[in-house]
């Protein structure tokens, strides 16, 4: 019923409420953006030239009504690479694509253990938060009650491992709900991942690197769970395959518009 190619595509795409579509995409860095970036293993930049990213939004027809790119608005040099990234070959990765009711986008970095608001109109950031404990963080959101949520995936943290799912009051960023496992490395994902507060107060959890989806209560109590059977020898990741992956989940009630009528 509708379609748009763009092959630098990546991540992460939403349907606003005025029916356009916005989404991440790649692009190659220019050299002056290249040389401001810092931070990370090593100073390695790859042959071909480093990665950067695009925001872009596409009205019905697949034309162009606003673009964002990080070369252009992000001074490379305020925000260095997270110290667990291992080269230079692409800046800040963001997993994560969020339109406001304001018109605004929320954004979240991998690479660069941090969300942020990105106005609109002048494609500045005018609301951040930047936390290495995160640990390249996935699908971060607001909340009905007004907080952020997010995947802290952790994946900085060696031998001591363990993913958390963390709210957060975004102005004073003290932390007003957490999930981890107990033991703490019997919840990890170190890569993908999402979470999903439901009507209930639960919160649905996918811990993607094992395509396992499990729902707790506020307490922590795991009350549902069900893990992906499906492996492909295709999985992204070398050294981790066959996979059995699930990049994000959402739960769906039976009145929920998405499947509406669908259910006898």
């Amino acid at each position: 019923v509708w379609e748009y190619i763009d092959e630098f595509q990546h991540h992460d795409f939403r349907r606003l409420k005025n029916g356009h579509t916005v989404y991440l995409g790649f692009e190659r860095l220019p050299e002056a953006a290249i040389a401001d970036i810092s931070g990370g293993e090593c100073d390695e930049h790859h042959k071909d030239g480093v990665w950067g990213d695009y925001i872009r939004e596409v009205n019905p027809a697949g034309e162009t009504v606003w673009e964002w790119h990080a070369h252009e608005h992000l001074d490379f040099k305020k925000y260095p690479l997270s110290p667990a990234t291992p080269n230079h070959h692409e800046y800040a990765h963001p997993n994560t694509i969020v339109p406001l009711d304001d018109g605004n986008y929320l954004i979240c970095y991998r690479l660069l253990d941090m969300v942020a608001i990105i106005d609109r109109n002048s494609g500045d950031y005018i609301w951040e938060r930047r936390v290495p404990d995160w640990g390249g963080p996935h699908d971060v959101q607001f909340l009905d009650n007004g907080n952020m949520m997010l995947f802290a995936n952790r994946w900085n943290k060696g031998p001591w491992r363990g993913s958390a799912i963390v709210e957060f009051d975004q102005m004073s960023g003290e932390t007003v709900w957490e999930y981890r496992g107990d033991p703490t490395h019997t919840f990890d994902s170190h890569f993908i991942s999402g979470c999903q507060r439901l009507a209930t107060g639960n919160t649905l959890i996918c811990e993607g690197q094992w395509g396992r989806i499990f729902e707790v209560t506020t307490e922590g109590d795991i009350v549902w769970e069900y893990v992906n059977p499906f492996f492909s020898e295709a999985a992204p990741v070398a050294g981790v395959r066959p996979g059995n992956y699930v990049f994000r989940s959402y739960r769906y009630a039976a009145d929920s518009p998405q499947i509406q009528g669908r259910l006898a």
